[in-house]
């Protein structure tokens, strides 16, 4: 989310409000965006129902992890249907945040 915060005015720019989600607490996502100066709303989906309704579980055994939120960014256009998805293979990859940018405008 932090890589989104370094290019949130191209994101504006390109016609983008952007949201960030994440079944962490409200509070610790707070705690976040404070830490990292974040200048967009964090939502919390400690309910688990955006993690389905995107399909975006994975599990890693290495880590006992099942079930969790995986990494992705969904662009969605004004009827909010899914104009551009990217889910990471692994969760430590981040998006090509060009191609994001690109996407937004196509919309």
């Amino acid at each position: 989310m932090v890589a989104l915060q370094e290019r949130l005015d191209e994101l504006q720019d390109a016609g983008a409000t952007l949201f960030g989600i994440s079944a962490d607490s409200s509070f610790s996502l707070g705690a976040f965006a404070d830490e990292y100066d974040l200048e967009f709303d964090l939502v919390s989906d400690m309910g688990g129902e955006a993690i389905p309704e995107y399909d975006l579980s994975i599990d890693i055994p290495d880590l006992g992890l099942y079930g969790v939120a995986n990494r992705a960014v969904i662009v969605l256009d004004e009827d909010r249907t899914v104009a551009y998805r990217w889910v990471a293979e692994d969760p430590t990859n981040e998006p090509d945040y060009d191609e994001l940018i690109k996407a937004v405008e196509a919309v």
